[in-house]
């Protein structure tokens, strides 16, 4: 979808887009996709090691919205249009919608994901600033941690959890 979008945008100089499938798609999908891509401004790879390098650079970024992609996006503050797939859940369009909400990328439902809206959407998203990075937290984990060590501290009796450090070493006893 993305492709026929990128074929009804302007030519600009230096537009060049680099399309990441993953290295799960059939080869004979992706070579459909190489197909498609003649004649424009495209790239296709089946992965690369160098994603975030990649990302940095761009001017606007087209993802289905898989987590990771998600906050790699928000925390880099690129413009990003999110075309999440259809099934087997939901999980990728309720997160994109979260994320449109917050003004984080602009979403586009799979089933709306036209060539003609795609090329609005890229040609909008090339001219549109990078919007400022938030602070997301990124202090899962110590959560996740701190709320057990409370839980297992009140099953235990003890009136506070144990502080734990970065370098601390959590051993667990059942």
């Amino acid at each position: 979808a993305m492709l026929k979008g990128l074929a009804g945008v302007p030519a600009q100089p230096g537009l060049n887009a680099i399309v990441v499938t993953g290295p799960l798609m059939a080869e004979d999908d992706r070579a459909k996709l190489r197909a498609e891509a003649i004649g424009l401004p495209a790239t296709i790879v089946a992965f690369t090691d160098r994603m975030r390098p990649l990302l940095e650079s761009a001017d606007l970024i087209v993802t289905m919205g898989g987590y990771n992609s998600m906050l790699e996006t928000a925390a880099l503050g690129k413009p990003t249009i999110n075309i999440p797939r259809s099934g087997p859940s939901q999980e990728q369009s309720i997160r994109a919608e979260l994320f449109a909400r917050f003004g984080l990328l602009t979403h586009v439902p799979l089933e709306s994901a036209t060539p003609g809206r795609l090329t609005e959407e890229i040609s909008a998203g090339l001219n549109r600033r990078p919007t400022p990075t938030i602070a997301l937290p990124m202090n899962g984990a110590q959560c996740a941690a701190e709320k057990l060590l409370a839980i297992a501290s009140k099953a235990n009796g003890r009136k506070r959890p144990p502080v734990f450090t970065r370098g601390s070493t959590l051993h667990v006893v059942a």
